[in-house]
């Protein structure tokens, strides 16, 4: 599989590592990004034993099943910023998906991409800051479900595959690939953030009701708008509206 990334992104600035069995694809590029790793290192694994999710979750990550990887950024922006890659990297991935696998793709904000009504891909935007407040790298990671294998107890009823059934050749390292290629389509764009009319398109949250909990408890709202930002603007039954920031709040699907 390490081969076949390296040669599908030859042309880019990136360099793969490619390892079958890994505690998690983060561990492995943050040691290396505190040594000093220039941007466009890539981690990749077959296999991981710790895989991380969002709010500090477990990602299922066996062998055989899907690819979990974590790319290596150094860009100059302020880390109210950090959730555009976030953003670009959900669009990147779905954008993938459809090319490879050609099954149609949405996005669960903020970090999560959904096929057929089950989460097939997850994200984890990690940054790092100077003692100015600056970014000086951010993490970030992906992981796919690429073939059908036995979700746990507690994810089987939300979790799916990209594929249900086998698939012709090596999808694990052209989805990585894909999902990579596109993603630098994106980042070499900032700080425009045209993109977010895509995110907005494939939103599978807007208009629907939802199931938020934050702060102030456990409630049904409406998914109203999603900013330039990526925040997400919700309406409470009270009419009111509210501004949703990343890593503050956890969202359900009715």
């Amino acid at each position: 599989m390490g081969e076949k990334i390296s040669y599908l992104l030859k042309d880019l600035p990136v360099r793969a590592a490619v390892y079958d069995t890994v505690d998690s694809t983060g561990n492995v590029l943050k040691r290396l990004a505190s040594d000093g790793e220039p941007e466009g290192l890539v981690i990749v694994a077959e296999q991981q034993t710790s895989g991380r999710g969002q709010y500090g979750r477990s990602f299922f990550s066996p062998k055989g099943s899907g690819v979990y990887f974590s790319l290596l950024l150094r860009p100059k922006m302020d880390i109210s910023e950090a959730v555009s890659i976030t953003a670009m990297a959900a669009i990147a991935v779905s954008e993938a998906i459809e090319s490879v696998a050609k099954v149609q793709a949405g996005i669960k904000w903020v970090n999560d991409v959904i096929c057929r009504g089950k989460k097939v891909a997850g994200i984890l935007t990690e940054a790092t800051l100077t003692s100015g407040g600056m970014v000086e790298y951010i993490h970030l990671g992906i992981g796919l479900n690429i073939y059908h294998c036995d979700f746990p107890d507690d994810i089987v009823l939300k979790a799916g595959s990209i594929f249900e059934r086998g698939a012709v050749g090596d999808a694990r390292a052209e989805l990585a690939a894909a999902s990579i290629r596109a993603f630098y389509g994106l980042y070499s764009r900032l700080p425009d953030k045209g993109f977010m009319d895509e995110y907005r398109e494939r939103s599978v949250l807007m208009g629907r009701q939802i199931l938020l909990t934050d702060e102030s408890g456990t409630r049904y709202v409406v998914a109203e708008e999603i900013s330039d930002d990526a925040a997400l603007i919700v309406r409470e039954f009270s009419g009111e509206t509210r501004t949703l920031i990343s890593g503050r709040c956890k969202i359900e699907l009715l």
